[in-house]
């Protein structure tokens, strides 16, 4: 009888111990652009293990993170402006996951390219505190201009399906410029562009492949941004 207790209080205390470890092993993400989108979650192979609405205040919505005039002018970012409050949603991640995903973000996951990690505390609409983890763009990756009608849209639809306050959908997200561009734009862009781009984005997936750093392609990206913004006249302000 002795030897079946110990063999439960033995099975007990692997569960216990487990559980704290899978526990301390998973990490908060607060999304406040396109990863509040359920399918664009899922398109970039990431599984939450709970998502839930929150917010962090003292920050604002910009749209800042430089992309490519007509195409996507702008991503999402956030700044710190006292009084302001930015909604979206805090994903529980495993580190697995988490590292994915800042793979796949603006700067390829590289220190000081495309978006930096910081630690912020996200209150819960059910007034829990947690640190999340939160990408915030570095400044020599911000150029302001409009994003396009298509990122837009990923973002109202994620704010919708994630149930995040009504009023910050209609007021901030809803009410936000677009970007116009027009098809003969975009198509001029295509045939200077991609000579330039293709061999790049065909070369980086090389290096991928055989695990080689490809910070050269972030970069080249950027520069590439900057170009073209600078032969663009930035009307992506007006």
């Amino acid at each position: 009888m002795l030897k079946v207790m110990q063999n439960i209080l033995y099975v007990i205390l692997v569960i216990v111990v487990s559980s704290e470890t899978l526990k301390a092993e998973t990490l908060w993400n607060f999304a406040y652009g396109a990863n509040m989108d359920r399918s664009t979650l899922k398109s970039r192979k990431v599984t939450p293990i709970q998502a839930v609405p929150a917010k962090i205040k003292d920050w604002t919505l910009r749209f800042n993170l430089i992309g490519i005039p007509w195409f996507e002018p702008a991503f999402g970012n956030v700044e710190y402006q006292t009084g302001a409050v930015v909604h979206g949603v805090a994903y529980e991640l495993t580190p697995e996951d988490f590292k994915r995903l800042r793979e796949i973000e603006g700067g390829g996951g590289y220190e000081g390219e495309g978006y930096d990690v910081i630690d912020l505390t996200v209150e819960t609409y059910n007034h829990k505190k947690i640190s999340a983890k939160v990408f915030t763009a570095v400044s020599k990756w911000k150029h302001e201009s409009l994003p396009s009608q298509r990122y837009l849209n990923l973002l109202i639809r994620g704010a919708t399906e994630n149930h995040l306050n009504e009023s910050y959908i209609r007021t901030v997200l809803a009410k936000q410029n677009a970007f116009q561009g027009n098809w003969a734009q975009k198509g001029v862009l295509c045939l200077f562009v991609a000579p330039i781009y293709v061999p790049a984005w065909l070369a980086q997936k090389v290096c991928h492949q055989f695990g080689w750093s490809t910070l050269w392609y972030q970069r080249f990206l950027l520069d590439l941004a900057k170009f073209l913004w600078s032969i663009h006249g930035d009307v992506g302000k007006a």
